[in-house]
């Protein structure tokens, strides 16, 4: 990442990171706020249509009409559920690339002056190792049990259980045990599917999140072109289950182009990093509390 020598635009870099740090911590805010009120909405939703369906049933006995009510009633909230939980996978994963842009403008701010690294929470290998130990930072694909679309998976998936049961029950007059089982079954494979679904995008996701922070060398005024390769500005781990994270700059990996070829910029790289392979890890936001809300 460049850093402007000149006091005045060194300044204004500042001024801009802070205003775009602002900018990343309202979007995730934003993201936690929808993704709050998509679930209560469904929820809620849910709530009322299971009340009235247990009022028709106490009214009808059971018969044909409690049947009739319950499945013109509960494919609806299915269906609804079904686009809560794809919109929540999206702003989960929103809430990721805004948690990845916020640390890497941190990242920065530690370069600015070593004596205020102790002041911020750690970024090395070591000490998220130790987020990890201490649960702050997720440390597996099963930390997708414990987000919102999970929640709403889990729940939606009972919901087309009890509509398959429902429909055995009163279309094809199937035993009751028989129609139990069967909407049980269809519960379980809804709910897989879900988090399997969950899982794919966050790994796809995991693993455009570098393309991100991409760059290519700028031509050097008065000179030839610089070189065209494009310079990774963004390490990201490895196996799956740990947050893309910007990895902090060491002096072994610093080096200065010549100016006539990088006009002069310090450049990461990830080909430096014993982290970069090829499939990335995978987790929830980097700020794991926020994710399972």
């Amino acid at each position: 990442m460049d850093q402007p020598t000149d006091p005045l635009a060194r300044q204004l870099a500042l001024s801009a990171l802070t205003t775009e740090q602002f900018n990343l911590q309202t979007a995730r805010m934003g993201t936690i706020a929808e993704a709050n009120g998509r679930s209560t909405l469904y929820l809620g939703t849910l709530s009322s249509t299971v009340i009235a369906i247990a009022f028709v049933g106490q009214a009808n006995q059971l018969g044909d009409g409690f049947y009739l009510f319950a499945l013109l009633l509960l494919p609806p909230v299915f269906l609804l559920g079904v686009f809560s939980f794809l919109r929540l996978v999206q702003t989960s994963i929103e809430d990721m690339v805004y948690a990845l842009g916020s640390f890497r403008i941190r990242q920065y701010f530690l370069g600015l002056d070593p004596a205020a690294v102790p002041f911020f929470p750690p970024t090395d290998p070591q000490g998220m190792t130790k987020l990890e130990r201490m649960g702050v930072v997720a440390t597996g694909p099963l930390q997708m049990l414990l987000t919102a679309a999970s929640m709403v998976a889990c729940i939606n998936a009972i919901v087309g259980g009890v509509v398959v049961a429902l429909a055995l029950r009163s279309l094809l007059k199937a035993p009751v045990p028989v129609a139990a089982v069967t909407g049980a079954l269809v519960a379980l494979g809804l709910a897989a599917l879900g988090f399997a679904y969950q899982v794919r995008r966050f790994s796809r996701a995991a693993a455009l999140a570098p393309e991100l922070y991409r760059v290519k060398a700028r031509t050097c005024p008065g000179g030839p072109p610089c070189d065209q390769t494009e310079q990774t500005v963004l390490g990201h781990d490895a196996d799956v289950g740990r947050t893309p994270t910007a990895l902090p700059l060491r002096p072994s990996q610093q080096r200065r182009q010549p100016q006539s070829r990088a006009c002069g910029s310090w450049l990461w790289s990830a080909e430096d990093h014993a982290w970069n392979r090829p499939m990335p890890r995978v987790t929830t936001p980097t700020a794991s509390n926020s994710a399972a809300r």
